[in-house]
């Protein structure tokens, strides 16, 4: 097994890769990619599915069911880049620092923030919520958003710069709660020294 999520497992051997998805609580093989893929894949692929198993990833290249039930690649569009993708393949971030959008017709530009999104954000997403974070060795950033059929509006926006050390983003599985800790420097008001600085939203 080189890939699994909770809804989808890839099994790769020598002379098949197929996808097994979860129906009823049995794992079913629905197709065999090794027409498509065999001859890319390397012992040091990085694998990637969507929970409904209709996407795929190997390496920096992606591929999906079109409406005929035929897996095709996943056409990057002139001048896309990729820096990050989130779990589902869903969103996708480019080294332009906007956000991208897997879809039918291909990775489609899907916002363009006013201030480009940091290289190296990790993507998080749930059915219409959509968060992009990312810490360094004193800070910490996190958006959050709700996707509608009009676009992306923002349910979240956390920054601070003042940690002591890395800090951590954690989220909960359905991105319903947010949690930023780490150890931060007492605020001025207090004696020298550091505390544990926890930041939680709910969404």
């Amino acid at each position: 097994m080189v890939y699994q999520n909770k809804m989808c497992k890839i099994l790769a051997n020598s002379a098949s890769i197929t996808i097994n998805k979860e129906q009823e609580g049995v794992y079913v093989s629905t197709d065999d990619l090794f027409a498509l893929l065999g001859g890319s894949v390397t012992q040091n692929s990085i694998w990637g599915a969507s929970d409904d198993c209709t996407r795929v990833r190997l390496d920096g290249n992606f591929y999906q069911k079109d409406q005929g039930n035929n897996w095709v690649v996943i056409t990057n569009p002139q001048g896309f880049t990729l820096d990050t993708v989130d779990a589902n393949l869903t969103f996708a971030l480019g080294t332009d620092g906007n956000l991208w959008k897997f879809t039918p017709s291909g990775i489609v530009s899907y916002f363009i923030p006013p201030t480009a999104f940091p290289a190296g954000s990790g993507i998080f997403t749930w059915r219409s919520i959509v968060g992009l974070g990312k810490t360094t060795s004193t800070s910490a950033w996190f958006i959050g958003f709700t996707d509608s059929s009009s676009g992306l509006n923002k349910c979240i926006n956390y920054s601070f710069t003042d940690f002591v050390s890395t800090p951590t983003i954690y989220t909960s599985p359905k991105l319903t709660k947010v949690l930023v800790l780490g150890t931060a420097n007492n605020p001025s008001y207090m004696s020298a020294g550091t505390f544990i600085k926890a930041d939680l939203w709910v969404i």
